[in-house]
């Protein structure tokens, strides 16, 4: 990954929402060596400022899925506002991962819904 790394990319690890907001319409791209868009990967890591900036970025792709066929959504669950943010550009809390897991069970599982 390192000097292959998108500038988003490599801006969501640091949680530097600032510096994603500087991007542009830089902000929602490329994608890590786990398949993870910077959208995706702000959900998975739990940097609720990115995710729900990216969230309503016109660029994020919401139905994006990483190599776990996980969505951002799925990881999103236990942050409402995301969730939200998410669910108003049309994620589909339905879509399963590899293991079958979907937002829609693991929200319900987590006492999210």
């Amino acid at each position: 990954m390192g000097g292959s790394e998108s500038k988003a990319i490599a801006t969501v690890r640091r949680g530097a929402l600032e510096d994603l907001e500087l991007l542009g319409e830089d902000a929602a791209a490329g994608v890590d060596g786990d398949g993870c868009t910077p959208l995706i990967l702000a959900c998975k890591s739990h940097e609720k400022a990115c995710a729900f900036f990216l969230a309503q970025h016109r660029l994020s792709d919401v139905h994006a899925v990483d190599a776990d066929g996980a969505t951002a959504l799925l990881y999103a669950v236990p942050h409402a506002s995301v969730v939200a943010a998410l669910l108003s550009r049309g994620a589909d809390p339905n879509i399963k991962t590899t293991s079958s897991r979907t937002p829609l069970t693991e929200a319900a599982h987590g006492g999210h819904v």
